[in-house]
């Protein structure tokens, strides 16, 4: 249905005559007109009527005009293209309020399409082509349908003569005679990524007419077949990644699209684990393995003996507090094809790093005992160490509770019933060094 966007009324002052030697101005409308939008695929529809008033008073002449869309088009007004306000323009430039005359605008609407696609890009066949057409899916260079060697059209329509950073990059690579991107890419279209099944298929899209593609791959892992055509079948062999190579051959040159896949499941080697070897015993240690795309877990572990969780597991990173004995800490990545091949390791070797004490009861509610470890030994050998400082700090580093013994203490009590539950470090000074143990409040 044509669609009303522009309403103009004009009015002016008349001269009449009521009484012999007396004139008077009175304010009458002069014109009134209407413009429309084009009509849709073969339709004829009014694109504007209107009447004025001429030479004599009240006798107005009316007008109409009519327009048909091409049968193999729509609407001239909405196809691709840059589009302008024409309508706001003709309101803000037409508006008159003076002594003589005023003129009125309503049901403005602004954005039409200005210049379309079709015309921008001088394309051939002009009058029997569908102007809204998609013109994405071909190359209008390798067609012989533009004039120009080269172009740029954005996602959407953009307003007429407007730059964007994206055109201007592309104005700037043109005049230094760097190649664009190509606009077709590889993506599955059958079969399960990663390959957990025997075969998946894939294809090019976005390919201009008359394009050559072949494939091919320097991976043992896999097979393909065909090797020419948009589309080739990927057959497993074993497990691991693999790289699917697809040279697209059109008009403007050749290209080379590369695409990696992963088969079957993960393996120790796509997830080996870093961080640290060795460590003193009750500080914070951090590990990490490598970010998998289509990863689905991350399952860490740790040595049970002493060793405290702080965060990370089922991620990439992991954070622990060491315990009083050395082990293992590793990983096994899932993925959709299963849980993981045999687990990444990381031996960590832990030291007592001098001066060591004992906590107990950890958990605690109300309080706890701090010891020196030579006071715990049932060896007579080992020297008594004294402690001299003791700090409470919470997860935030903040410190809550602090003592001094200046004679040096072998052990002491502390109560923490104040404290609010949670994880706090417990740092002791031996006259020398710090010594650090995690501390839970129930």
């Amino acid at each position: 249905e044509p669609q009303q966007v522009l309403n103009l009324k004009g009015f002016a002052r008349v001269w009449t005559h009521f009484i012999p030697l007396i004139g008077i101005f009175i304010r009458d409308q002069a014109t009134e007109s209407n413009i429309y939008f084009t009509s849709n695929y073969g339709t004829t529809c009014k694109v504007f009527d209107g009447w004025f008033t001429k030479f004599v008073w009240n006798n107005k002449q009316y007008e109409e005009k009519y327009a048909q869309t091409p049968s193999t088009t729509k609407s001239y007004d909405i196809v691709p293209g840059g589009s302008f306000n024409t309508m706001e323009e003709l309101k803000k430039e037409g508006t008159v309020s003076d002594a003589i005359s005023y003129t009125t605008f309503s049901n403005v609407v602004n954005n039409h399409s200005f210049i379309p696609t079709v015309s921008a890009l001088a394309l051939n066949n002009s009058t029997s082509r569908d102007w809204s057409e998609n013109l994405s899916t071909r190359n209008l260079v390798c067609t012989g349908e533009t004039p120009f060697d080269a172009y740029f059209t954005p996602l959407s329509n953009e307003e007429h003569v407007f730059i964007t950073s994206s055109s201007a990059d592309w104005v700037k690579s043109q005049l230094n005679n760097l190649p664009a991107p190509p606009p077709y890419t590889i993506q599955r279209i059958a079969g399960n990524e990663p390959i957990c099944e025997a075969t998946a298929t894939f294809q090019v899209t976005n390919l201009p007419t008359g394009s050559i593609v072949t494939w091919s791959t320097p991976s043992s892992n896999i097979s393909i077949a065909p090797t020419s055509g948009t589309q080739t079948t990927v057959t497993r062999i074993s497990n691991g990644t693999a790289t699917l190579i697809a040279t697209v051959n059109t008009c403007t040159g050749t290209s080379i699209i590369t695409y990696y896949i992963r088969v079957g499941g993960f393996s120790s080697s796509d997830y080996p684990v870093s961080g640290h070897s060795s460590a003193c015993r009750n500080t914070y240690v951090y590990f990490r393995t490598n970010s998998l795309p289509g990863a689905t877990d991350y399952a860490w572990f740790w040595p049970a003996t002493n060793w405290t969780y702080v965060s990370g597991n089922h991620t990439p990173n992991l954070t622990l507090i060491t315990g009083t004995s050395s082990g293992q800490v590793g990983v096994r990545v899932a993925n959709a094809c299963d849980a993981g091949g045999s687990p990444g390791l990381k031996y960590v070797q832990i030291n007592n790093c001098g001066f060591s004490f004992t906590v107990s009861p950890n958990p605690s509610s109300n309080s706890i005992t701090v010891s020196t470890q030579s006071q715990t030994s049932t060896d007579a050998s080992v020297p008594l160490e004294k402690i001299y400082q003791i700090k409470l700090i919470d997860q935030n580093g903040v410190l809550r509770k602090q003592f001094g013994y200046s004679g040096g203490v072998t052990t002491t009590t502390i109560n923490i019933s104040s404290l609010i539950s949670g994880i706090y470090s417990l740092q002791a000074y031996d006259g020398s060094v710090w010594a650090s143990q995690q501390v839970i409040k129930q």
